[in-house]
This record gives structure tokens, C-alpha cells and sequence, in this order.
């Protein structure tokens, strides 16, 4: 059986990521690349589908990204601004039960398209898997914790062997993390900007937090002009000198493209994790993709890729340079 994602334009593409070996997670969070997708279950059109989800999961992303919302249950959904803790969109073609979504993460078996056409698999069930939540509440209702209470009651069913739990409890992590000990586990992520003060009891569920001192996150048009930090590669040629956790998420704007060239933004920034618009195909998306491949990993060293990245100016992609064109890398 032959299991695809649809890469670049021309046709199907075979993923070439396989799980992450044990030595080359033996490294810290902060040090780390890894493979994010945003809006994973938004197919960039009419509607969000598990077989959105699925697409993305087959391209080995290991960092997703929800916009949960409270009607008469919990749902994935999209809205055109992100941000807006309470604006979302009513049609139900862009809502997808939370549950449904979770239980498709959870089986990593061979999955077929609602339409028959394309056949699904997770390339990498055994890795460590972020799943970041933007939980929209109205923030006027500060008692109301409804919609926590509802993914708590979704988040439960695997806390027994999926959730990086003890004692019941989120265990807590940071840059400083070794990524040996999350290998086959779901870390809880919370993107805290949206409501600050969300429900202390949903702490339980959640190991880290986004848009912090701890792991900061930044739309790409608020961090392209800021002024550049190259990283350093250390002697041992595995790590760098860069402390900080740093996510980059795209711009609200649903016309504006991918963040631009991956390249810049990790030599330039020390990025880690670049959250893509999976559904958006462009030539941000394809160079972003050659990363991985090259490693076949959804989590690569950031001393590998800046390595990575100082060879590919040197001799580009041919298959990219021929789709667009010698001006595609700067």
C-alpha cells in the first residue's frame, strides 16, 4: 500500500519522516527544530475535516495547533481573527468536535479520505506530540469555565497513558527538557495570550504555556523587522547558544502568505518552531519541508539545521529552484 501526502504541486509526494531514534531526542527542548502545523484541522477553504487533520499528521507534524470553542459541546474551530477571544465562525462546516479530533490522533492506523481518494498514515505515532490550544472564552464571563471544564472532559480519557502526567498532574516543562522523556507522550500546550486568566483547575492538563517568558510566541509580522540574534553553534556541534523557546505563528490576516523564508528566520532569529499554514502550498511551506526531510525527523537539532541552511545557499534545492525560479532563497 502506498501512503502519501500531497507535497508539491506537480503531484503526490511520499513523507520521508520516520520516529525520532533515541539519540537524536536526546537533546533539550530549546535546542530543537520541530515540525508545526497551525490551524491543523482548518483546510484552508469551507471547512475543518479529520481529513485535514490527517493530511498533516501524514506529513509528520509534531506541533498542532487548535482554536477550541463552547457551543453545546467543544469544538475545533476557525475564525478569521485568532485573537478575538470571543469571535468565531457559526457555519458548521467550521466546527469539529474536540473529541472526534482527539480520538484521530490517537489512532495512528492507516486512515482513508472521506472521499476515498487518499490514504492517511502517522509516519511518526512514537514521537513526543505538542498540541497547542487557543481556547476562546468571553472573557466578560470570568466565572464561567465551561469550556475548560468540557476538554478537561476530553483530555481525561488518555491520561493514563498518553497526557505527561503524575500523580494525576501536568508535569511542568521548559527549554531545559529533554525531549527523551515526552517520546510518545501529548504535551499540553496553552496559549495563555488569548484569556490570561484562564481556569486554574485546567493547570492540571497543561505542561506548558505559550505566548510567555517560558516558550514566547509572536505573530510573523510583529517579528520580521525586530533586530536579528543570530545563533551560535556550540563545539559540540549538536547545540547552540540559544536559551530562549520561541514559536512563530502566522499573520491573522487569512490573504497573507506563510511566513517567509524559514532559512532567514532560523540563521537570523534562532526560531525553533515555525507554525505553517498546511493548507497553504507555497515556496515558504516547500523550503520549510526540505528541513525535515533532509533529517527525515520532525524534530532536527538547530545546529543540524543551521548547518543545513548554510549548505543549501550554497547549492540550492534543484527541484525548488526549477518550481521558483534562482530568486527563491536570499
Amino acid at each position: 500500500m502506498h501512503y502519501i501526502y500531497e507535497g508539491f504541486e506537480e503531484g503526490l509526494t511520499t513523507s520521508t519522516i520516520t520516529n525520532t531514534t533515541d539519540k537524536m531526542l536526546d537533546i533539550s527542548l530549546n535546542q530543537v527544530c520541530i515540525k508545526a502545523s497551525y490551524n491543523s484541522a482548518f483546510d484552508g477553504g469551507t471547512k475543518v475535516s479529520l481529513d485535514q487533520l490527517n493530511y498533516v499528521l501524514s506529513t509528520g507534524c509534531r506541533f498542532l495547533d487548535f482554536e477550541l470553542y463552547l457551543k453545546d459541546n467543544v469544538y475545533v474551530n476557525y475564525s478569521t481573527d485568532p485573537t478575538n477571544s470571543t469571535l468565531i465562525n457559526t457555519s458548521n462546516e467550521y466546527e469539529l468536535l474536540f473529541s472526534r479530533v482527539m480520538e484521530e490522533i490517537n489512532n495512528s492506523s492507516v486512515k482513508t479520505s472521506a472521499d476515498g481518494k487518499n490514504t492517511y498514515v502517522t509516519p511518526n505515532p512514537d514521537d513526543p506530540l505538542f498540541i497547542q490550544l487557543r481556547i476562546k472564552t468571553d472573557v466578560k464571563k470570568k466565572d464561567d469555565n465551561s469550556i475548560y471544564t468540557a476538554v478537561e472532559n476530553v483530555l481525561k480519557v488518555y491520561k493514563d497513558n498518553k497526557l505527561y502526567q503524575k500523580d494525576g498532574k501536568a508535569v511542568q516543562i521548559n527549554g531545559d527538557t529533554n525531549l527523551k522523556d515526552l517520546k510518545g507522550k501529548y504535551i499540553i500546550v496553552m496559549d495563555k495570550s488569548i484569556n490570561p486568566n484562564y481556569s486554574e483547575s485546567f493547570d492540571k492538563y497543561v505542561n506548558i504555556i505559550t505566548g510567555g517568558n517560558t516558550w514566547s510566541s509572536q505573530q510573523y509580522s510583529l517579528f520580521k523587522n525586530q533586530k536579528s540574534t543570530p545563533p551560535k553553534i556550540n563545539d559540540d556541534f549538536k547545540t547552540t547558544n540559544v536559551t530562549q523557546l520561541k514559536l512563530l505563528m502566522p499573520d491573522v490576516d487569512e490573504k497573507s502568505a506563510n511566513p517567509q523564508n524559514p532559512f532567514s528566520l532560523i540563521e537570523n532569529y534562532g526560531v525553533q518552531t515555525i507554525a505553517y499554514k498546511f493548507y497553504k502550498r507555497d515556496m515558504a511551506l516547500d523550503l520549510y519541508e526540505t528541513i525535515f526531510s533532509e533529517y527525515q525527523s520532525a524534530f532536527v537539532p538547530l545546529a543540524y539545521v543551521l548547518q543545513f541552511i548554510k549548505a543549501k545557499k550554497q547549492q540550492p534545492d534543484e527541484t525548488l529552484r526549477l518550481k521558483y525560479g534562482a530568486s527563491f532563497i536570499k
